[in-house]
């Protein structure tokens, strides 16, 4: 995993965007390093700034993105893509007593389980890639 930190002083214009909050295991990889990959594959990160014109990995862009593509939920916060068509992302619809929201891998029309938290999430992800 590479990163490099970032502020989290947009934080309440992204979650604004979302229309949710963002789970602190989240926020602690965005508040202590900013964004991340695993072998390539991003973790979409909260940018400093964006150009609604060009795509890039801003969480809150790539979200509402897919929301109009229908790719997720309107209750979904996507996370990352993969080169497979793999798509992780949050169900805010079921946070757990910490704020944390289980972590859901989708293909086509399939969604399932991926890890209970976004810290789970990283360790897996990170296994599976490798495996």
């Amino acid at each position: 995993m590479k990163a490099l930190p970032r502020p989290l002083k947009i934080l309440p214009r992204c979650e604004s965007i979302l229309g949710q909050k963002l789970p602190p295991s989240y926020l602690f990889l965005a508040e202590h390093y900013g964004y991340a990959s695993i072998f390539g594959d991003e973790i979409f990160s909260i940018y400093l700034g964006f150009d609604r014109n060009t795509p890039s990995g801003d969480i809150a862009e790539r979200t509402v993105l897919y929301r109009r593509q229908n790719a997720i939920k309107p209750t979904e916060i996507v996370l990352c893509r993969t080169d497979f068509a793999e798509i992780f992302v949050f169900d805010t619809t079921r946070a757990d007593a910490r704020g944390e929201y289980p972590v859901l891998r989708t293909v086509g029309d399939e969604s399932a389980l991926y890890a209970p938290t976004f810290a789970d999430f990283i360790v897996k992800y990170s296994h599976d890639v490798m495996a």
